[in-house]
């Protein structure tokens, strides 16, 4: 966030991945005012009263979602960066349940010598920053594929116990890390991850990310709010 001291003007940054997250904020009463771009990507200011928001979508995995919280901070140098999205979850009950991060890590890195979830001379969880709220904290696993079957994971730990699975977050949170810059991530159910694999209709799991995402950002627009 950025803040003038001479409007009391709020600059919030942004980034989405699936374009199924990529909630219209025109919706919610933002005018787009204006687009800028990078060599790689297009950012999108939105503006309502004093607040403007800057959207950069990274596109869906690990790299994209990398590249892209490099290019914002080295175009805008954020002092916190912003995320919100649709994510699964392995508690049968959570569909549409939004939760904020707290540690991210990747699912599926595998080395005989680390734990399971941590490259090589690499933290094995990023901390990302949170707020003494309503919403329930988890830990969030990242992997460059979707997760739809359980017996594909050999991460779970009992000593944790919310466990929430996408393809960005771990990513975002350790190039924040080696920037020094915060990451505050909002994340609602959009799929719940079964025992065994099952048939996915690509038309049912668009909607679901969808009203996960609004449900999502309307979680984050009202910890926006008090800043």
């Amino acid at each position: 966030m950025k803040e003038s001291s001479m409007n009391n003007e709020k600059i919030f940054y942004l980034i989405v991945a699936d374009p199924n997250e990529f909630v219209n904020l025109q919706n919610h009463n933002f005018e787009l005012i204006k687009k800028e771009y990078s060599k790689a990507k297009e950012y999108y200011f939105f503006r309502k009263n004093n607040i403007t928001l800057v959207c950069v979508h990274s596109r869906i995995g690990l790299v994209n979602s990398a590249l892209t919280t490099q290019d914002l901070i080295n175009k805008y140098s954020p002092e916190i960066i912003f995320n919100f999205g649709a994510v699964g979850s392995v508690i049968k009950d959570d569909l549409f349940k939004v939760y904020q991060i707290e540690k991210a890590s990747f699912w599926d890195v595998a080395t005989p010598w680390y734990p399971i979830g941590q490259t090589p001379g690499e933290k094995r969880f990023f901390d990302l920053t949170t707020f003494e709220n309503s919403l329930q904290k988890a830990h969030i696993f990242s992997g460059s594929s979707f997760v739809s079957d359980l017996s594909t994971l050999k991460i779970l730990d009992e000593n944790i116990k919310y466990w929430l699975f996408d393809m960005e977050l771990a990513a975002m949170a350790q190039v924040c890390f080696y920037n020094k810059v915060k990451l505050v991530s909002i994340k609602a159910v959009s799929d719940v991850i079964q025992n065994q694999g099952s048939k996915i209709e690509i038309d049912d799991i668009n909607k679901r990310i969808n009203k996960a995402s609004n449900l999502a950002l309307e979680s984050l627009f009202e910890i926006l709010g008090k800043m």
